[in-house]
């Protein structure tokens, strides 16, 4: 593997001032203030297109900043050697290779080139906070920052005064999208259930974060967050206890039923339907997985078209795309709700063949470094990524610059670049 030796700590209010520059530049990058006034949460296909073609100057100067900020960091490695020798490196160096060379057959070289500048900057930072702090550190930067962003929205909603849980319809925004806004809870759901297996004198502070989290969470009635965070933490919670083999049958077991669960809810288990769907069945557009389907029908069209390559890294929701589906389905679409097949139309099978493969490999190394040494924050890890697998089945986000992108490409960079240290002491460790 890739291995990087630490020589330095640094400061403990360096680490703050990070955390405060993250916070800063994905609130300006991908948070709204009065999107919670947004009952419909959709914006029209003319807006977005102009969004497309026109960027954002603030999220430039804020990725910008998070370059600026990665590159410092590397530089400031001391004397850190890098040696690469594994499979999860090679995949992750091929992977951004293709993702460059999409660049040249893109439908929309600009656009892919600002997109694909995001992605290397993602790589820079991560690996520049990689290199600094220690894997321990990233769940603390997770719990930390989401909480953040958490507290503001349910600040904002009750300044607006869209807070209004009780109302017919209602799902809690706050500053993103329910379903975003489903993912950050359920990742501050994830870190504060990972501080309450390793804390002893201040567990209760995560435990009052964590029903914090779990309340928001069935407030944004995000139904795929929902179901995959409570496997994710189930999963989590069969490694702590050394029953590795009979959880993952258990896990098999579960994702069978929640595909087909989702799949076919108007058939299978009709009489739960409601409780699973948090209070959002009243629509027909349910059955069809909140309209989904239709889309996927919609996109799979133009897959055909270039199935191998894609149409350029993050470059298909162009303008005339966008009004395309527009007229296709009835309402904007701006993204195609799920990740696998976002990839697939970015980059072609190529390229969705090396994601799927990076994300299985990290999985693996996760959990394999856990039954080596049972350091609990492996099991976060392994817990994140099974997260983020299930959750793409239904959302999008590695070809989005979101916060879970960057913890994603941050833990499968500490798993590819950094040494695993088994010789290091960790007081993390779980007992046997």
């Amino acid at each position: 593997m890739i291995m990087i030796l630490r020589t330095k700590k640094n400061p403990k209010y360096i680490l703050w001032v990070i955390i405060f520059l993250l916070v800063t530049i994905f609130f300006v990058a991908n948070h709204k203030i009065y999107i919670s006034q947004n009952k419909e949460f959709q914006k029209s296909a003319k807006f977005t297109a102009r969004s497309v073609s026109e960027g954002n100057i603030q999220r430039r100067i804020g990725f910008f900043l998070l370059g600026i900020i990665g590159i410092v960091l590397i530089l400031n490695r001391q004397k850190n050697k890098i040696v690469m020798n594994s499979l999860l490196s090679w995949l992750l160096i091929l992977f951004f290779i293709w993702c460059t060379f999409s660049i040249f057959w893109s439908i929309d070289y600009s656009l892919s080139l600002r997109r694909w500048t995001i992605l290397l900057i993602f790589f820079i930072s991560t690996l520049g906070l990689a290199i600094q702090y220690p894997i321990e550190k990233l769940p603390y930067f997770v719990f930390v920052i989401t909480l953040t962003f958490l507290s503001f929205g349910v600040i904002v909603e009750f300044l607006l005064r869209s807070f209004h849980p009780l109302a017919n319809g209602y799902r809690f925004a706050g500053t993103l999208h329910p379903n975003s806004q489903g993912t950050n809870c359920a990742l501050l759901v994830l870190s504060s259930f990972y501080f309450i297996g390793i804390e002893k004198k201040k567990r209760w502070y995560f435990l009052v974060a964590l029903i914090f989290g779990l309340i928001f969470l069935t407030l944004t009635k995000s139904r795929t967050s929902f179901v995959s965070i409570i496997i994710a933490i189930s999963f989590m919670v069969g490694l702590k206890k050394q029953k590795i083999r009979k959880f993952f049958i258990f896990f098999i077991l579960v994702w069978i039923i929640y595909i087909i669960y989702m799949m076919n809810g108007d058939i299978v288990f009709r009489e739960m339907w409601e409780l699973v769907l948090l209070g959002r069945g009243d629509s027909p557009l349910t059955y069809t997985l909140t309209g989904r389907i239709p889309i996927w029908e919609e996109l799979f069209e133009y897959v055909k078209n270039r199935p191998l390559f894609g149409y350029g890294y993050n470059s298909f929701w162009t303008t005339k795309h966008i009004f395309e589906l527009e007229l296709a389905t009835g309402w904007p679409v701006t993204h195609s709700h799920s990740e696998y097949l976002e990839v697939l139309l970015g980059i072609g099978l190529v390229g969705t063949v090396l994601y799927l493969s990076i994300v299985i490999v990290s999985i693996y190394i996760s959990l394999k470094r856990f039954k080596l040494r049972s350091i609990y924050v492996y099991s976060f890890c392994f817990a994140f990524l099974i997260f983020y697998m299930l959750r793409g089945i239904l959302e999008s986000g590695i070809m989005h610059e979101t916060f879970e992108k960057f913890i994603f490409l941050w833990i499968v960079i500490q798993l590819t670049f950094i040494s695993s240290g088994l010789k290091e002491k960790n007081k993390f460790k779980v007992k046997r």
